[in-house]
């Protein structure tokens, strides 16, 4: 039951970047992606942004996540 709940969750937050990836005008930060994707009360740091990051890769292959150095995250072709 636990492990179900934690996949769930897993899944949410994939779905909320996704959907920032896509709907976001430009290219969304770290800290927009941290603010957006997790719960305020969630202690989370910058390795878990990029952890989602290449989960994410993993699953929508063959689009592309591109980093934009010193900026964010943006979906390419």
């Amino acid at each position: 039951m636990i492990m179900n709940i934690l996949l769930i969750e897993d899944d949410l937050k994939l779905g909320r970047m996704t959907q920032l990836l896509h709907h976001q005008n430009g290219i969304p930060s770290k800290d927009l992606i941290l603010d957006k994707v997790w719960h305020i009360d969630d202690v989370v740091s910058d390795n878990a942004v990029e952890a989602l990051i290449g989960r994410l890769r993993k699953k929508i292959s063959p689009v592309k996540i591109r980093t934009v150095r010193n900026m964010g995250y943006q979906l390419s072709e």
